[in-house]
């Protein structure tokens, strides 16, 4: 089975990089899902939760303040955000066996 190769990063680090099934992602233009094979796209993030299936069907749950989404045929699919530092206290717990982090 295809997989995308997804690296999630900051201004100042690298948030979360590896293989995925599915990224969700909020856009200006409305929620879009990346598969595998998913046609070339650029577009602006809105505040909102980017939500993973990794390789390995785990669910991450990862919260943006904004930024950049790319993704090309060959599966890469880097996302570029503005926020840099975590919001304490919200998230970073297990929720329902999900991994959730506020970036």
């Amino acid at each position: 089975m295809a997989e995308l190769i997804v690296e999630i990063v900051a201004l100042d680090r690298k948030i979360w990089a590896g293989a995925a099934r599915l990224v969700r992602v909020r856009t200006t233009e409305g929620d879009i899902g990346i598969l595998p094979g998913h046609e070339p796209i650029l577009a602006a993030l809105v505040p909102s939760a980017v939500t993973i299936i990794t390789a390995d069907g785990e669910q991450e749950v990862i919260a943006v303040d904004g930024g950049f989404i790319a993704a090309d045929p060959s599966g890469r699919v880097p996302l570029f955000l503005f926020a840099t530092e975590p919001l304490v206290g919200i998230y970073g717990q297990v929720h329902q066996g999900r991994r959730e982090v506020i970036v």
